[in-house]
């Protein structure tokens, strides 16, 4: 019997999407190449024509990530995979700031902000992304 997590149970998460991903962009750009070398070339085709080029480029990207959150429970590898791979290819942000521009020193109130921010995606609620630290408490650990 084999694990439902095994490699050879399933093939490469999102691969075929993938393909389908990079097929539109190389799509897209030969319209687009051919289109404005004409004559009569027409912008409000140039748009329509990059609109749903962006539209097929979005919706399997869309879709692996919904199918990533659906199968979190049964397979969590491609999920810590998808989410490694994702790490990688953003930059270092810059330091966390308050809403009032102050910058963010301690651990405890990159902690605040970051879970106030985060907890939006679960909830739902739109709230206050401001870090309110409780004067005094946890104020010894410092950048740890």
């Amino acid at each position: 019997m084999m694990c439902a997590c095994s490699p050879e149970s399933q093939p490469h998460p999102g691969l075929h999407q993938k393909k389908q991903v990079e097929g539109g962009v190389e799509e897209r750009n030969n319209t687009i190449r051919n289109n404005t070398k004409t004559p009569t070339f027409h912008w409000a085709e140039y748009r329509e024509t990059v609109w749903v080029a962006r539209n097929q480029n979005r919706q399997p990207k869309v879709q692996i990530e919904l199918n990533l959150a659906r199968d979190i429970k049964d397979n969590k590898i491609n999920f810590y995979k998808y989410v490694r791979d994702k790490g990688k290819a953003r930059k270092d942000m810059g330091p966390l700031q308050k809403e009032t521009r102050d910058l963010i020193t301690w651990d405890m109130e990159k902690a605040e902000l970051l879970n106030a921010f985060f907890a939006l995606v679960f909830t739902g609620k739109d709230s206050n992304h401001t870090s309110q630290v409780a004067e005094g408490k946890n104020r010894g650990y410092e950048n740890k």
